[in-house]
C-alpha cells in the first residue's frame, strides 16, 4: 500500500510540478529535475523503512544495518566525486542511488528482491511525468493496472484503504 500509495502521488505531484512550482514556490523555478530524482528515491525510501521496520520489530536489526551503512558510505562517496562537477544534481544522484542500493540489499537479505522486481522500473514513471507536464497524469491509468498486475497492490489492499477512508469520516 505504502509504494502503490507514493508510486500515485508521485506522479501527481511531478505532472503538476511546474504549475505548483510557479504558484506556491516561484523563485524555485527551474528545480523540478531535483525535486523527480529525490521523489524517485522516495519511491524507495518507503520501501526499505518498512522492510527496516519489519526486521527490527522481529529484533533482526543486523540484516539491515550492513544494507544502510554500504548504501550511506556510497552516498558519501558519490557526493565527494559528483558534488565539484554535478553541484546539486550530482547530490541527488548520490542520494536516488544510496536509496536504491539500500532497498536492493536489505530486499535481498529479506529473500523479497523477486517479489519487488519490478519497482524498479515502476519507480522511474514519475520521470515520464515530469517530461510530459499536466499530460502526465495519464501515466496513472497506465501505473494503476501495473500495480496490480505485478502484484504490488491487490483488492484487498484498495478495501482497507476505503475501510480507514470510511472510519476517518464515520461513513458506514
Amino acid at each position: 500500500i505504502s509504494y502503490s500509495f507514493s508510486l500515485i502521488l508521485a506522479i501527481i505531484m511531478i505532472s503538476l510540478l511546474s504549475f505548483l512550482i510557479k504558484i506556491f514556490f516561484p523563485k524555485y523555478v527551474g528545480v523540478g529535475i531535483y525535486v523527480v530524482i529525490l521523489t524517485i528515491g522516495v519511491l524507495f525510501f518507503a520501501l526499505w523503512t518498512l522492510f527496516n521496520t519489519y526486521l527490527a520489530g522481529k529484533l533482526e536489526t543486523n540484516k539491515a544495518l550492513i544494507p544502510i551503512c554500504l548504501a550511506a558510505i556510497w552516498n558519501i562517496i558519490l557526493d565527494i566525486i559528483l558534488i565539484p562537477k554535478y553541484g546539486l544534481l550530482g547530490i541527488c544522484i548520490a542520494t536516488l542511488t544510496a536509496h536504491i542500493i539500500a532497498f536492493t540489499l536489505i530486499a535481498i537479505k529479506m529473500n523479497l528482491l523477486r517479489m519487488f522486481i519490478w519497482v524498479y522500473p515502476l519507480s522511474f514513471i514519475p520521470l515520464l511525468a515530469f517530461y510530459l507536464k499536466h499530460y502526465g497524469l495519464i501515466l496513472i491509468f497506465l501505473a494503476v493496472p501495473l500495480l496490480f498486475l505485478f502484484k504490488l497492490i491487490n483488492m484487498e489492499d484498495i478495501k482497507i484503504i476505503k475501510d480507514i477512508i470510511f472510519d476517518m469520516v464515520k461513513i458506514k
